[in-house]
């Protein structure tokens, strides 16, 4: 869509008239306004911004994006940043190399490695060295990958949306397990790079609307779940 765009300096009141869609006015500083011309051309200034403290948390369209880790920090995103808190010294570190809105993460069970996706991620998972995502497409797809080698494994399509969680079992071999919107399925993979699925049975109990979240351990053979 365009528009026009046009700039006029009211000088009697000190301040530039931007007409964008609405009257936009940007007042200049007292100390300039006699000699300010607003067709000047002047060169960027020779500093930059520095991102010092990042307010606010994304809980309103995302979840299990809020982790502690093994230095006692505290991880978690906010629009395109991921943020290390410490609650100790009260200070943040960020990763601000993604150049759209973060939308899930995981945290590899050494307490130290992090992996976050942006916008069309929806829910991921780390261990060891195999990463689980769950895409946001309107059909969402599962894919397995070898995150130190950058390598995709396998992927298939993850089941009815949303998809609400993804974990990995204790097993050995691991399942991988998700659930959400009408469905709870068990993941394995087979061969070099195909994914296998098997949807849970709920017997004689009604089979579940959500299935929001899912937990479960490995003890001598079997699984056992929470959700």
């Amino acid at each position: 869509m365009k528009f026009r765009s046009e700039v006029e300096y009211v000088a009697d009141e000190g301040f530039v008239r931007l007409n964008l869609r609405r009257p936009v006015n940007l007042y200049v500083p007292s100390d300039l306004q006699e000699s300010y011309d607003p067709s000047a051309k002047s060169k960027p200034p020779k500093g930059h911004l520095q991102l010092e403290w990042v307010y606010g948390y994304r809980g309103r369209d995302c979840r299990n994006n809020l982790y502690g880790l093994a230095s006692g920090e505290v991880v978690y995103f906010a629009a395109s940043v991921a943020i290390i808190y410490n609650p100790e010294s009260n200070t943040q570190r960020h990763f601000t190399h993604h150049t759209d809105d973060i939308k899930c993460i995981a945290v590899h069970p050494d307490g130290k490695t992090v992996a976050t996706g942006q916008v069309k991620g929806r829910e991921s998972i780390l261990d060891g060295g195999i990463l689980a995502v769950v895409d946001d497409a309107p059909e969402p797809v599962l894919s397995v990958w070898n995150w130190p080698d950058e390598r995709m494994i396998a992927n298939n399509k993850a089941g009815s949306p949303p998809v609400l969680g993804v974990t990995f079992t204790a097993e050995t071999p691991f399942r991988i397990v998700t659930s959400g919107k009408n469905h709870l399925n068990f993941w394995s993979l087979f061969g070099e790079n195909e994914l296998g699925k098997r949807s849970a049975l709920f017997g004689e109990y009604e089979k579940p609307k959500f299935v929001p979240s899912v937990g479960g351990f490995g003890f001598g053979g079997n699984s056992y779940w929470g959700f």
